[in-house]
């Protein structure tokens, strides 16, 4: 096992615990973000968006973005894995989440949306890596 495959497997196995965790926490992550001094999204308030516009902004953001390093993470394991096989992972792995939290956890709540977000999320992650791996491979032609 090369040292890039040993970093890729440490990475997603931190991220896959932290997924789960995230996932399994048994009530809404961001329960308690009211009491913030300053909860995330005051400044779209403040830019004049809606306060619940403005959750829904941040909620959905934040899916997204949790959601990328798993489709980098899926496409850097694996050499065989294309976009759009790691949008389909990304999208039945969001899928089972929220189903387990439909079903398991009573204090959260499954949501199509966070579907949609996680995946895109994964869609992006993956992209990223194939940009990346493109601009690589000019890189080193060049060289």
């Amino acid at each position: 096992m090369t040292r890039r495959s040993r970093l890729v497997l440490l990475a997603a196995a931190i991220y896959g615990l932290t997924l789960a965790l995230i996932a399994a926490w048994p009530s809404h992550v961001d329960e308690n973000i009211n009491s913030l001094d300053s909860p995330p999204g005051t400044w779209l308030i403040e830019l004049g968006l809606p306060p619940n516009r403005a959750y829904e902004l941040v909620e959905a953001s934040a899916n997204v973005i949790l959601f990328i390093p798993f489709g980098a993470l899926l496409m850097l394991g694996s050499l065989r894995m294309t976009w759009l096989r790691a949008t389909a992972v990304a999208l039945v792995v969001s899928i089972g989440i929220e189903l387990f939290q439909g079903v398991a956890l009573p204090g959260r709540t499954a949501s199509l949306r966070d579907v949609l977000n996680n995946t895109l999320g994964g869609i992006i992650g993956a992209l990223g890596v194939v940009v990346w791996r493109r601009y690589a491979r000019r890189r080193a032609r060049r060289a």
